[in-house]
């Protein structure tokens, strides 16, 4: 039996709230986990209607992409007895970043010559750690490359 998940977001932060919106095949009771490599927090419920909304917290501490699984079983009393008991949904969500960006202020020429010493100064509003890659104009032009984001991934 398929059980369909809507999140009323795609990101959040740490601490914030999420509605889940449930639809499901009949009417019971679920368990509802926050999960990346480890389970990091989870919520029981009953549902007595085959749609409803529950909500859970996103821990302190979680960063990046992680998942909301949500595993529900039948009521006993159900009128839905050629179903199965179990159904289950996995949906991902992203949480915030914010705290791992850093505004940088770079600051050298504009222009520079081949074999020339390059002096660059980066300065960040806090400690952190910068790492300056250089490569030839020349080189971005005729390989198909993209810059990633770090944060991205």
């Amino acid at each position: 039996a398929e059980l369909q998940l809507r999140l009323d977001k795609r990101s959040y932060a740490t601490g914030d709230e999420i509605a889940i919106s449930i639809r499901a095949p009949y009417t019971g009771a679920g368990l509802i986990t926050i999960e990346r490599d480890k389970v990091y927090t989870q919520q029981w419920f009953k549902a007595d209607s085959t749609n409803s909304v529950q909500h859970i917290r996103v821990p302190a501490g979680l960063e990046g992409n992680a998942y909301v699984n949500v595993q529900f079983v039948r009521d006993m009393g159900s009128a839905e007895v050629y179903m199965s008991p179990l159904s289950y949904g996995v949906v991902p969500f992203s949480i915030n970043l914010d705290a791992r960006r850093m505004a940088l202020k770079v600051e050298g020429p504009a222009k520079i010559e081949p074999g020339q010493m390059l002096d660059i100064k980066v300065n960040a509003d806090r400690p952190g750690r910068a790492v300056v890659n250089a490569v030839h104009e020349g080189i971005l032009k005729v390989a198909p490359y993209q810059t990633p984001d770090p944060l991205g991934f």
